[in-house]
């Protein structure tokens, strides 16, 4: 073609964005939402009265007691599935003891009102042990401001240590007495709990309580998405120039796009005691906020956390939230339930198989599971 001697102006290409910047985007809103609404939930001690090392004991049968408890106020906000720890001793030989733990509301009168939650476990003591620590877990129940723990049993050589005032929380009646119940004289006749006021003998030494509770999931609050506004660009010049070929020889292999910049892949191989995985502590988890309240901890030694996803199967249904845990550390992990959440609450107790897959350096996934009653 004849050219007039004026130079042509260059071709404009028109830049849109596309539609599937704005579905990542809003997949990537989602995904933050559901990391949110997953962020697990730490437990926290709310009350703390630990006994010292060389701890006075209370031996239940030489002072004729059946059960002693405490006045307790707990402290923070923390109030789900409470975990309550017992100091115990025994100067005896090796002895399995049945351990029954107690939770009262506390009445207007200071009485010990409605039972909130009672269990009973049993404890195998070492022989000839000043102070050891015996754990009941309360799966289930939910703390009020203030209540009245107590612990009963029936042996010999057992005691029950004291302390003095609360580290964390507080016992508003600790100089005034203790909450007890002397062994009925009579065989068979149940013992009458409540309060004595002995200043004198007690002097302010209380029970040694430990109380280690779970803060409700927090709200999850989505900020607004900021939709993308397909826009068209400055044109932008396109090179008219005819590119430049270089003959190749026609047994010369095609060269691979992604070898010239692919390192070599390096294996790891992580010693199976060594792996990241999740344990499952209690085998009950609770409907708490918008899904199952599931406790879990961390263990291995081949990195720093455990990452990964915990599976819930319920109702017919596979609910799947992310997870991301310090080595070591117990914390609990909120599981959307969505629609079956209704159906679940319905429900008096239900059985589901919680599944965590948790990611390794090196190698396939850890995956650990557990059948776990839902309350």
């Amino acid at each position: 073609m004849a050219s007039d001697g004026r130079q042509q102006a260059p071709r404009a290409r028109a830049i849109h964005i596309p539609l599937l910047a704005l579905a990542g985007a809003l997949l990537m809103l989602a995904v933050v939402a559901l990391a949110a609404l997953a962020a697990p939930a730490g437990a926290e001690v709310v009350y703390d009265n630990p006994p010292a090392a060389d701890a006075e004991t209370l031996a239940f049968e030489d002072t004729g007691t059946a059960e002693l408890g405490a006045f307790v106020r707990f402290a923070g906000a923390a109030r789900l599935d409470p975990v309550v720890r017992v100091e115990v001793s025994n100067a005896g030989p090796v002895v399995a003891v049945p351990i029954t733990l107690s939770l009262h509301a506390a009445a207007a009168d200071g009485e010990p009102g409605a039972l909130l939650a009672r269990a009973t476990e049993t404890f195998e003591l070492a022989a000839a042990a000043p102070v050891q620590p015996v754990d009941f877990d309360l799966a289930g129940a939910t703390l009020p401001e203030e209540a009245i723990v107590s612990v009963a049993f029936d042996s010999e050589a057992v005691g029950l240590a004291l302390a003095g005032p609360a580290a964390v929380g507080a016992n508003p009646r600790e100089t005034e007495g203790v909450y007890r119940a002397a062994t009925p004289a009579e065989p068979g006749a149940a013992p009458v709990f409540g309060f004595e006021s002995a200043p004198a003998t007690w002097e302010g030494r209380q029970p040694a309580f430990t109380v280690e509770a779970a803060a409700a999931p927090a709200p999850v609050v989505v900020p607004p998405a900021a939709v993308p506004i397909a826009a068209t660009t400055t044109p932008t010049a396109v090179p008219t120039a005819t590119p430049t070929t270089t003959a190749r020889p026609a047994s010369a292999p095609e060269p691979s796009p992604l070898s010239a910049s692919r390192p070599a892949r390096r294996e790891y191989r992580i010693p199976a005691s060594k792996r990241m995985s999740l344990s499952f502590p209690r085998r009950t988890a609770r409907l708490a906020g918008p899904g199952a309240l599931i406790q879990v901890r961390c263990t291995g030694a081949s990195a720093a956390r455990c990452i990964g996803t915990l599976s819930l199967s319920a109702a017919g249904a596979v609910h799947k939230a992310p997870y991301s845990i310090g080595k070591g550390r117990r914390q609990y992990v909120v599981v959307p339930l969505g629609e079956d959440l209704e159906l679940l609450d319905a429900l008096d107790t239900t059985r589901v198989t919680a599944t965590a897959s948790t990611v390794q350096v090196g190698g396939a996934a850890v995956k650990t599971k557990r059948a776990l009653k839902l309350k």
